[in-house]
C-alpha cells in the first residue's frame, strides 16, 4: 500500500480494518495514510451528492 502512493486504504472486512489500522499507527504515517471502512465511504459521498 505504501509503495503505491495512495492516502486511503478501503475494505469492507471488519477485520482487515483493524489490522490496517494498526499498521498505520505502529508505522507512525497517521498523516500520509487513513484506513476507512468501505460503508463509511459510501455514506459520506451520498451525503455530498
Amino acid at each position: 500500500v505504501l509503495k503505491t502512493g495512495a492516502d486511503t486504504v478501503v475494505t469492507a472486512c471488519p477485520y482487515c480494518l483493524q489490522m490496517f489500522e494498526e499498521g498505520i499507527e505502529n508505522k507512525d504515517i497517521k498523516d500520509s495514510l487513513k484506513a476507512r471502512d468501505l460503508v463509511e465511504l459510501v455514506e459520506a459521498a451520498m451525503k455530498q451528492s
